[in-house]
């Protein structure tokens, strides 16, 4: 994903209240708008912390894989990097 694109579409969901219940409802159609592209299997989930409630996403591992703890570090990286 082109990150400065997201930076861009993230400072615009939060400046437009019509346009962040759109990405909420619809996000691979805000994205593609924005030219960023996601896979057609691929699934998105948008959820919005508040004052009180906070998200934790879990990087995916299969179930049949035993990662040691420098092997997931890079993909949490892609998450927080």
């Amino acid at each position: 994903m082109d990150k400065e694109k997201f930076k861009k579409l993230v400072a615009k969901l939060y400046a437009n209240h019509e346009l962040k219940e759109r990405f909420i409802k619809n996000p691979k159609e805000v994205l593609r708008d924005e030219g960023i592209t996601v896979a057609d299997d691929v699934d998105l989930k948008i959820v919005q912390d508040s004052e009180t409630v906070k998200h934790f996403v879990l990087p995916y591992v299969k179930p049949d894989e035993s990662l040691e703890l420098e092997e997931i570090e890079p993909r949490i990286s892609k998450i927080f990097g």
